[in-house]
């Protein structure tokens, strides 16, 4: 039941580039996933951390304020200048050629915050960022929620090539873990509120007339309708995992000698 699409259609390093350039905000500046990384960093003990796909070092930010040692990686040049500017240690280099550097440190923690939803071989991609840990470390990533609100908007761009070739449940990531070799830590998915609802169900009814299909007349009534029931009645405490996203705390296993 995984869904994928053909590997080739994936976007590179020109189409992000792009991206930003159109969207100043495609970055986002704070997510619950850069927060409930910090807190799990805390809980934890963690020292170093380095986010995988840090674009201008948003969560980077959050990660030096609380006290962390913050490193990043991102290929697209403009985002890693800006995160560079900051003052954070930032490659703009594959992990494979990281990791063939004799004085690349390794990580308590490494972060990729819907980054995985991007590459074509995910299992490939975890295998290969979770040696940035050293022996036990822990490694936390943010997938997009298949089955959560993203279902209001099947229509939205993001969530095909070339922006997103993978599409997460949370069966797939405890598949992805055990594949990789990690183990699931802690799995979950964000609260669900009820102005997503109406702002995902409005994208929708925007898409439909772009692509010039038939009018359904009545949903936005019946969309505005249910984002208020939602939030009278408290659902959003019922429902905590329908939300945009989900999440994965996966550790690396300890290394014996």
């Amino acid at each position: 039941g995984f869904e994928r699409f053909p590997p080739t259609m994936a976007g590179g390093a020109a189409f992000y580039e792009e991206l930003e350039a159109q969207f100043p905000n495609y970055y986002p500046k704070t997510c619950p996933g850069f927060e409930r990384a910090v807190a799990f960093a805390k809980r934890h003990g963690l020292k170093r951390i380095i986010d995988i796909g840090c674009g201008d070092g948003a969560f980077l930010d959050q990660v030096q304020e609380a006290g962390f040692e913050a490193h990043g990686i991102e290929l697209n040049p403009h985002a890693a200048e800006k995160a560079a500017n900051k003052g954070h240690k930032i490659y703009s280099e594959r992990i494979e050629s990281l990791l063939s550097q004799d004085r690349m440190p390794r990580f308590d923690l490494v972060t990729a915050f819907e980054v995985v939803e991007h590459v074509p071989d995910p299992v490939d991609f975890l295998q290969t960022a979770a040696r940035l840990a050293h022996s036990g470390g822990y490694f936390a990533v943010t997938v997009p929620n298949r089955h959560g609100v993203h279902r209001l908007c099947h229509l939205e761009p993001h969530q095909w090539p070339p922006h997103h070739v993978t599409r997460w449940r949370a069966k797939d990531l405890r598949a992805l873990a055990e594949q990789a070799g990690l183990q699931a830590v802690q799995i979950g998915g964000d609260r669900l509120y009820g102005a997503e609802i109406e702002r995902y169900g409005e994208l929708q009814q925007r898409f439909r007339q772009a692509l010039g299909r038939r009018r359904v007349f009545g949903i936005p009534f019946l969309v505005k309708i249910a984002s208020l029931g939602y939030r009278k009645t408290g659902c959003k405490f019922f429902f905590p995992g329908w939300g945009a996203s989900l999440y994965g705390f996966f550790q690396a296993p300890t290394q014996t000698h």
